[in-house]
């Protein structure tokens, strides 16, 4: 009888431990994130709330409640930026933050050779096939960089691109 209740109380430890680490597995940052609205979508929303808005950011994340959205958005001509998470799935606005940003600079404002467009046109040539993640314009070693993420799969490229030069300066891969 003894032995019974060890081995009914070690089952259900297992079972319990089985089911902690199946629930890890769903919420792992390495799963699909199934959303029921696009980044594209999103983003309108997000433009919707900010009509002079340009995008600095795209993201979806896998949060608590469920898939997010994270968009950032420069002010106009501005180095000021609109923080917004949004619902991937009903696609509601949950919370905006606005933030100034010393280290970075809004490309619209900056005095570049290259454009937004142009730098993640270079990095897109390397990678085609891979989706843009977020594109920076930042002060590095008194040069203007841009900084452009892609995903690919499960991997994170960055390329650091000359702003003046178009000049690949470093890849990384995650």
């Amino acid at each position: 009888m003894k032995n019974q209740k060890i081995f009914l109380k070690i089952g259900t430890l297992g079972l319990l431990l089985l089911g902690g680490l199946l629930a890890y597995g769903v919420t792992s940052k390495n799963q699909n994130i199934v959303a029921k609205i696009n980044q594209e979508e999103a983003v309108r929303i997000a433009i919707k709330d900010m009509p002079n808005g340009q995008l600095k950011k795209a993201k979806l994340e896998n949060k608590r409640r469920g898939p997010v959205y994270d968009i950032e958005l420069w002010q106009g001509n501005t180095n000021t930026k609109k923080e917004y998470k949004i619902d991937a799935n009903t696609g509601k606005i949950l919370r905006t933050k606005t933030d100034t940003d010393s280290d970075e600079l809004n490309p619209a404002i900056a005095n570049t050779k290259i454009s937004v467009e142009q730098a993640k046109s270079i990095a897109k040539k390397q990678d085609p096939n891979a989706t843009l993640k977020s594109i920076e314009l930042e002060r590095k070693k008194g040069k203007l960089v841009y900084e452009v993420e892609l995903i690919e799969g499960y991997t994170k490229k960055e390329y650091k691109i000359d702003a003046e030069t178009g000049e690949i300066l470093s890849f990384e891969i995650d």
